[in-house]
């Protein structure tokens, strides 16, 4: 009980951390008397519009709905949105996947295909990618290449993230929680007036899981475990009824081995003679696999209504320091150590014009800057063995200036025919500086100060038909820009090219049986050039291009209300994706091998490690692109005269990926089950929930990787289950 209420007086005792957002957001799930599904709001567009009249593929989630499908961080997004991968991986932070496009490993320096906004301001460091969905108030996942409507290019798609903003009615939320592997959680939310034009509001939340599912058992601790905290508060002053203020801080940490600890995969031989040691288990010694992530950030909103347009500019500047901690070979004592400082510092700035919601065509211009400077500083091997990698310190720090103007429009016609608009052209300027010593010695030939320039436009067309008010039809062909960048951790001055994704999709959106009914559908293409994959090698990461593949896949999204107090939502992902160019992409074959076409080595006269070889990957499938995912979420509320029952249980099924281009590391078929039964009293303002998460502990990863020095995995949790009571005012 001490942690939870240390949990909560973190939040309280907090200096006052202000952050910007707008106050749209997904509609609220209908209650429990509905025989009808509600209306979804979305900003896709950035502007408030009922999502079955976007022309986008959109999966829009409520605060609500993440909490009865069991999703309490981003990293559990996958269970809840079809054709969408979010996954840890070992020192680089979130790596999330949508519709095959991603990065399995971020390095250093570089971004993901996908884009995370939270309250309209990127998130440019992979860390700081994983966050608490604690009080959010909306979540939108917009699939295909985007960059007419937002700020920072995207080939994969966006995630928008909205939490709540301050109003005039006062309010209060506390939560607290306790679950299974001695796992301590709360909650604090308090909403202020000052005055008639100016409101405060304050988040807090938090977890602290003190045993972890696996051990250590070179040392006999425990393992996979960790704590993680989020402060966020906001500051909304409103002088006028046509201007709007918002000033925003945000502070989060996290330390954990999550994705970390990983263990050698059955039948291999790391290089330092590790082992597979069982589920969950490892032989990693002293010190310990560990990261930590430490990230402040400040935005500034100004939204002013010029009648005629919407004038909003976005300021923003986050510093993201992140840390860990490495046994590279999965043995005790170490045979290579590795350890990195990796700082983050972005500043973006925003401005962009909006016509009224109400004009024909609608329309919207943009400008937006955005400013990343990343380090290595440093990356530290040391160990006992591979030579050419002991006791070196690499300091790299490499600097982005972007520029770019966007603008999209969209004209209707009055038969329901409608043709968007869209385009983009963005210059992104890098340069790097970077060194290398060995024993505190300069490398000779190791320092590079190089830089270079991509630029790139894209676009976006659409026609779409707005056959009657339930029913909508479009077709779309778009193109997205992911950047290059520099290598850091293994630096060595090559930029590596920037990848371009041409998509053309295809879809519906209907409501039947008098709205009890959405169904929604689409199918697409994807042209993808120059994919940046990224290899884990000894001392660090390196990204380099592949040439080219195509993706082709389905989606259906459906929400329903059968039956009064029932309801059901769900979702299936369809996915084809192959390399159709890819001449020399990473292969590995287990020591003492040679590389293909000799055939590998037997158990017998394995030597540990494995030998690093070039092969033609043209027609293996891209990573983690399962064929198939389902996901299904059932609710029934129970009304009764002293208060009301829900039962909530999803259901997720994964048919299995690859976690490499050369299809050597498989992750296997699993399902997940999740469940809750939440009570409150009638007219009371508390509530008591009772959860449970993969209640069939089903046993699958969460990251997997070939390296020279081994072939390994990380799990993800088993069962956890818990109680957590809230209280509301």
């Amino acid at each position: 009980m001490l942690r939870l209420a240390g949990l909560l007086l973190a939040g309280a005792s907090a200096s006052v951390l202000v952050t910007a957002a707008d106050a749209q957001t997904t509609a609220p799930v209908a209650p429990a008397t509905s025989a009808t599904v509600s209306e979804v709001i979305v900003t896709a567009q950035r502007r408030n519009q009922s999502m079955q009249q976007v022309p986008i593929s959109i999966v829009a989630l409520s605060a609500s709905q993440l909490h009865r499908q069991g999703v309490g961080q981003s990293s559990e997004l996958a269970t809840a949105v079809p054709g969408l991968e979010f996954n840890p991986s070992a020192g680089s932070g979130a790596s999330p996947f949508i519709r095959g496009v991603g990065t399995a490993v971020i390095s250093v320096g570089f971004e993901s295909p996908v884009a995370v906004y939270v309250d309209d301001v990127y998130v440019g460091a992979p860390p700081a990618g994983f966050f608490s969905l604690g009080s959010i108030t909306s979540l939108e996942v917009l699939k295909g290449p985007q960059g007419t409507l937002f700020g920072r290019n995207a080939t994969a798609g966006v995630i928008e993230v909205r939490t709540k903003t301050p109003s005039q009615q006062p309010s209060e939320d506390v939560q607290v929680g306790y679950g299974n592997y001695d796992t301590a959680s709360g909650s604090l939310y308090l909403n202020a007036p000052l005055s008639s034009t100016l409101a405060i509001n304050l988040a807090a939340d938090g977890s602290d899981q003190r045993d972890g599912f696996g051990r250590d058992l070179t040392t006999g601790r425990a393992i996979h475990l960790g704590s993680n905290y989020d402060l966020l508060a906001k500051a909304l002053w409103t002088p006028t009824d046509r201007t709007s203020v918002l000033l925003a801080a945000t502070y989060t940490r996290s330390d954990t081995d999550l994705g970390l600890n990983a263990a050698t995969i059955p039948g291999t031989l790391s290089s330092g003679g590790g082992v597979y040691v069982g589920r969950y288990n490892s032989t990693g010694g002293l010190p310990p696999d560990w990261s930590t992530n430490e990230q402040a950030g400040v935005s500034l909103k100004i939204d002013n209504d010029l009648g005629w347009a919407r004038l909003v500019s976005i300021s923003a500047a986050t510093d993201d320091n992140y840390y860990y901690r490495v046994d590279q070979d999965g043995s005790a004592p170490f045979a290579v150590e590795g350890q990195l400082t990796a700082p983050t510092d972005t500043r973006s700035q925003e401005f962009h014009l909006a016509s009224p919601p109400s004009s024909n065509p609608t329309w919207l211009l943009g400008l937006y800057y955005f400013y990343s400077r990343a380090a290595a500083d440093p990356e530290v091997s040391t160990g006992s063995t591979q030579a050419p990698y002991l006791d070196t310190t690499t300091l790299d720090h490499r600097t982005l200036n972007s520029y770019s103007g966007f603008a999209d429009g969209t004209y209707k016609w009055q038969d329901g025919l409608s043709l968007t608009l869209g385009a983009r052209y963005t210059t992104d300027d890098y340069s790097l500086e970077s060194s290398k010593y060995h024993t505190d010695a300069l490398i000779a030939g190791s320092v590079i100060d190089t830089s270079s320039t991509f630029s790139k436009f894209t676009y976006r067309a659409v026609v779409d038909y707005q056959i009657n008010r339930d029913d909508m039809v479009y077709i779309s062909n778009s193109s997205g820009f992911k950047s290059g960048g520099y290598n850091l951790t293994v630096p060595t001055g090559v930029p590596v090219a920037p990848e371009v994704l041409n998509a053309t999709e295809a879809g519906f959106k209907t409501e039947w049986l008098d709205h009890r009914l959405r169904l929604n559908a689409s199918a697409f293409h994807y042209d993808y050039t120059n994919l940046q994959i990224t290899e884990v090698i000894v001392g660090g990461t390196i990204t380099l291009n592949a040439g080219r593949a195509r993706i082709n896949g389905g989606e259906v999204d459906f929400e329903a209300t059968p039956i009064t107090n029932l309801d059901l939502t769900g979702g299936l992902s369809i996915l084809d994706g192959k390399y159709t160019s890819f001449p020399a992409g990473p292969s590995y074959v287990p020591n003492p091998g040679a590389c293909p076409p000799a055939p590998p080595p037997t158990p017998a006269q394995l030597t540990g490690g494995n030998r690093a070889c070039a092969a033609n990957l043209a027609g293996k499938q891209t990573v983690q692109s399962p064929p198939a995912t389902l996901d299904l979420l059932a609710t029934y509320t129970i009304p009764m005269t002293t208060g009301r029952l829900s039962l909530s249980a999803s259901y997720y099924y994964n048919e299995g990926f690859y976690w490499d281009p050369a299809n050597q590391v498989k992750q296997q078929a699993f399902s997940l089950v999740n469940s809750s039964v939440t009570w409150r009293p009638t007219g009371g303002h508390w509530d008591v929930s009772l959860w449970g998460k993969n209640l069939a502990s089903t046993y699958y990863n969460t990251f997997a990787v070939l390296t020279s020095l081994r072939s390994q995995e990380a799990p993800a949790a088993p069962r956890t289950f818990g109680v957590t009571v809230g209280a509301h005012f």
